[in-house]
């Protein structure tokens, strides 16, 4: 009978990391393409953004890969996302410059065309407690820029 058991956990944990990489996989691939930043949020309060305004991000995703273009200078970075956390986190490593290899730890959001990304401080190693802006914690909502 402990055979059996331990089979049938060892099965049960084998099914649930491979669901996990699933879901992780779909988030991802849905993350693909162009987005631009249409609302900030800092200190609970929001401010739309357009291209024109200081605070515009655009953001090519491929693959695991960021480009992230703020007033002109491109950024490179990584990211990784777990679909099994509540809410769902992503992880964003920066790459070059004085940023190189800093981790930033937040959550997300993705329904259909729009990307929400809550985020701290490059300097704060630490996930925010929450999912909302307070402190240094800020939440940016994309659209996905239609070709």
């Amino acid at each position: 009978m402990t055979r059996y058991g331990f089979a049938l956990l060892t099965v049960g944990l084998f099914l649930i990391a491979a669901q996990a990489l699933a879901d992780d996989k779909a988030d991802k691939d849905k993350f693909q393409g162009e987005w631009s930043l249409v609302t900030r949020e800092e200190k609970g309060e929001s401010q739309k953004v357009t291209e024109d305004s200081e605070h515009y991000i655009k953001l090519k995703i491929e693959g695991e890969k960021f480009l992230i273009t703020i007033r002109g200078d491109d950024h490179d970075a990584t990211f990784s996302v777990d679909s099994t956390k509540k809410p769902k986190t992503i992880d964003v490593t920066l790459k070059g410059g004085d940023q190189d290899g800093k981790v930033m730890k937040g959550f997300f959001e993705l329904d259909g065309d729009t990307l929400k990304i809550c985020m701290g401080n490059p300097e704060n190693p630490d996930r925010p407690a929450e999912f909302k802006s307070k402190d240094e914690v800020k939440v940016f909502t994309f659209k996905r820029v239609k070709k």
